[in-house]
């Protein structure tokens, strides 16, 4: 399960899981986001407190995925802008 739709099902909040856990909110949001990888510890500590619902292969997965969508979206954006450089000329 994607981490924030735990924390969503759950009704808890980025910050106060992040407090749990024990790592910073910012790095927490960026984690969710996709921006960041998870460390090895935030993974273990994830799980832990997750009881298992929240898995090192989901988190793994779920960066991997947004990663992707971002690479892919900032492709679309640079093709895009070469399109339109070469409809000036």
């Amino acid at each position: 399960m994607e981490l924030k739709k735990y924390l969503y099902i759950k009704g808890i909040a980025v910050s106060d899981f992040a407090e749990v856990v024990g790592i910073s909110n910012a790095t927490l949001s960026r984690n969710i986001n996709g921006q960041q990888p998870y460390s090895e510890r935030s993974i273990t500590r994830i799980e832990y407190f997750t009881k298992g619902e929240v898995t090192g292969k989901d988190l793994i997965e779920e960066y991997e995925i947004k990663k992707e969508k971002r690479r892919k979206k900032l492709y679309d954006l640079s093709q895009s802008g070469l399109q339109s450089g070469s409809n000036q000329s």
